[in-house]
């Protein structure tokens, strides 16, 4: 008791931290305590007057008549209260000092919490951020969040999610329940090299107890952002995993991604990449000639694109995997295979591969990739004398064989991922081969193309459905939310020195009720143009329109805003004309040069900011 048996100092600046020291040696000799706080059996002695004045808690229990002011006894009924614990908080009450560890620390929070002592709670929390690491983090995040501490889940937060991969790995992380893993996988915060760790990281969250477990895998598989998985890994890996391949709910997701991710139509359904992966830009491709361009509709901005090497006249364009493909009737080599060339997003180059397609000098006026087949194209062409569909397989870069004739040129051919709907055009009579091209006289009729794996007799069907309100030729289209959406086209009129009249009109298709209706008409006539669905909106963009006695190019955007129920004009091809809505078109002995688009998703790194 030497600090307190002799006087205190005559310095008055020394008074208080003086004091402290006294009253707190007074506590450790056990002399003048009037009151026993019991911890975990053990039992330490203090005074009721320091305790009612540091804490709310033990004031209202001394000022209550419950047992503990009869009694002078204040148990502690608290898990993490442990006796070393206490000894602390007792020196953090009389002192406002106290000896943290990381074995001390979550338990002087918590009994903090539990006493009301919020500057002890402060000083432990610092000290935990201080010490915190990717094994602990998880841990340390739900137990801040058990106990307020705003500043230690943010930074629990921050390391878990700028190390997610190897957090993944942590027993903590491994322990969790379902539900707090699909909080984590599902944030758009977490950073990670490549989607694929997410996918690996649940693998092993589920086998790290399967029999339990493996029936979540299904949900958390869909917490995968596949759209910004590569392909290869898909196909080579996660497609392989066992856990997925003998799960059909699992396969069923996986399959239905890759139809929404190769029918841009449904894009907007897609779970966009997580803000660590935003390498790429969803954009609106057009390619006509050798040029390529890209929209960004959302910024109303135009980029070019690395040209292609050949120059592209009556051609299609689809997005497949990480490419763009564009037909075209070009030939190449003494035995005149045709050349399709292909567009790397990643890369903002093309590359190109021979195909024998032995079909003729056709134009290309279709591709489409089904949800039911995802594997093969169906390919719609056109020559002097009639339409064809074609099915191909681009892995294998082989044509299936068949084709059928259609009986009709200049129609429009639009799918809804399941069939193909064969729009308007110019029907043909008797044997095409003996005939040369007729003038137009476009008709309304439609015909539902139903593909032989959906057929009983395994043959591709042709089926009537209602026809258009319109008679359409070289009309374009679209679909979106399930409906056929078709616009423009042209009729023969021969009142006009041309001999044709361009429609701007259009109208939606309803195959739930088998119903054509008219809809808003475009700002500008024109035919032969792309409709696109981007992000649950219209675009259409380019095409052909006739002046007086000739034919030129529309470079015009318009988007149909279905809020107000109009086309809007968005914007303009940026390619040199000396007017900025046209461009001479030329003659060749392939056709028109005109642009065509497709959705698509390029790198960030193409777009010439």
């Amino acid at each position: 008791m030497e600090t307190v048996s002799h006087s205190m100092s005559a310095d008055p600046s020394q008074h208080h931290e003086e004091l402290i020291e006294r009253i707190n040696a007074l506590r450790t000799k056990h002399r003048f305590c009037d009151v026993t706080v019991v911890v975990k059996g053990e039992e330490f002695q203090a005074h009721k007057l320091v305790l009612a004045a540091t804490s709310p808690f033990f004031l209202s229990l001394l000022e209550s008549q419950m047992k503990e002011r009869t009694e002078d006894v204040i148990k502690i009924e608290l898990q993490e209260a442990t006796a070393p614990v206490m000894e602390q908080v007792l020196a953090y009450v009389y002192t406002g000092n106290v000896s943290l560890t990381t074995e001390n620390g979550h338990g002087l929070i918590a009994t903090a919490d539990y006493l009301l002592l919020p500057g002890l709670k402060t000083m432990a929390e610092k000290f935990l951020k201080l010490h915190l690491t990717i094994e602990n983090s998880v841990f340390n995040y739900y137990f801040a969040e058990k106990y307020q501490c705003c500043g230690l889940k943010e930074e629990s937060c921050k390391m878990i999610n700028e190390n997610f991969r190897k957090v993944m790995e942590t027993t903590d992380f491994l322990s969790l329940d379902e539900n707090q893993v699909v909080n984590w996988v599902s944030s758009d915060d977490v950073i990670v090299e490549a989607e694929q760790d997410i996918f690996e990281g649940l693998l092993q969250w589920v086998l790290h107890n399967r029999s339990e477990r493996e029936e979540s895998f299904p949900k958390l598989l869909q917490q995968v952002r596949l759209s910004s998985v590569s392909h290869e890994y898909l196909f080579n890996e996660l497609l392989n995993e066992e856990l997925v391949k003998t799960n059909l709910d699992c396969v069923k997701f996986v399959m239905e991604c890759l139809k929404l991710t190769f029918n841009c139509k449904a894009e907007i359904s897609i779970k966009p990449a997580r803000k660590c992966l935003e390498r790429n830009e969803n954009v609106i491709f057009v390619c006509g000639g050798s040029k390529a361009l890209c929209y960004l509709p959302t910024e109303n901005k135009w980029h070019k694109l690395m040209n292609a090497t050949l120059e592209h006249k009556d051609h299609c364009i689809i997005q497949y995997r990480e490419r763009v493909y564009v037909f075209s009737p070009q030939k190449v080599g003494d035995n005149q295979s045709h050349l399709v060339e292909y567009y790397m997003p990643s890369t903002n180059s093309w590359g190109a591969i021979q195909t024998k397609f032995e079909y003729g000098d056709e134009k290309f006026t279709g591709l489409f990739a089904l949800d039911d087949n995802i594997h093969n194209w169906w390919i719609l062409t056109e020559s002097e004398h009639d339409s064809y569909i074609y099915e191909y397989n681009p892995d294998k870069n082989i044509w299936v064989g068949f084709f059928n004739c259609l009986r009709r040129f200049g129609a429009c051919f639009v799918t809804d991922g399941h069939y193909i709907f064969l729009i308007g055009g110019t029907k043909i009579s008797g044997s095409p081969l003996s005939q040369k091209r007729k003038k137009i006289t476009a008709t309304t009729e439609v015909k539902k193309i139903i593909p032989a794996d959906r057929t009983e007799n395994g043959k591709v069907e042709f089926k009537e459905v209602a026809p258009m309100n319109e008679a359409r030729h070289d009309a374009f289209g679209a679909a979106m939310n399930g409906k056929i959406y078709v616009a423009g086209g042209k009729q023969r009129d021969v009142t006009l020195p041309i001999g044709e009249r361009v429609l701007e009109s259009c109208e939606v298709y309803d195959p739930s009720t088998d119903e054509w209706q008219v809809m808003p008409s475009l700002n500008v006539p024109r035919y032969s143009a792309s409709m696109v669905c981007f992000k649950g909106a219209l675009y259409v963009v380019g095409g052909l329109k006739n002046t007086a006695w000739s034919k030129c190019g529309e470079l015009s955007v318009e988007m149909f805003d279905s809020g107000v129920n109009e086309w809007h004009k968005k914007s303009n091809i940026p390619v040199p004309t000396g007017d900025e809505n046209q461009v001479t078109v030329k003659e060749s002995k392939n056709g028109i040069i005109r642009y065509n688009a497709c959705f698509a998703t390029v790198h960030k790194n193409c777009l010439d900011h």
